[in-house]
């Protein structure tokens, strides 16, 4: 299985979180905390274009917000883990890990290098 990989110490994505780590794109998903595209149009739209004018797979998400995808929008670093031993072996190897969904794309498991304090 694919992972994003973070470290909690490293606030910039440009710089690598481990040895292993790959940069690769992947896709993010925008979410807006509106109900409508005609919403996010009357007060954004001046600064940041129409809703529909970007992205793709424009929809009203489970939770009743806007949101659209932008293919290959990001870049982040990423490493193959494959069995629950070689996950072992990489929270030996670094330390306290975090398993979340990727603050970017919920499809996107991530992997918490937790290597300094945060609330």
């Amino acid at each position: 299985m694919k992972f994003k990989v973070s470290r909690t110490s490293i606030w910039c994505d440009e710089t690598k979180p481990c040895d292993e780590a790959v940069r690769e794109y992947f896709t993010w998903v925008q979410v807006r905390t509106l109900g409508s595209y005609e919403e996010f149009d009357k007060r954004f739209g001046a600064t940041e274009g129409k809703w529909l004018s970007k992205g793709i797979n424009h929809c009203i998400n489970e939770e009743g917000y806007i949101q659209r995808e932008f293919p290959e929008g990001l870049t982040g670093w990423f490493l193959e883990i494959n069995t629950l031993e070689e996950l072992l072996d990489f929270k030996n190897k670094y330390g306290q890990i975090i398993i979340l969904e990727s603050w970017y794309n919920p499809d996107i498991v991530e992997l918490e290098i937790y290597d300094d304090y945060r609330e």
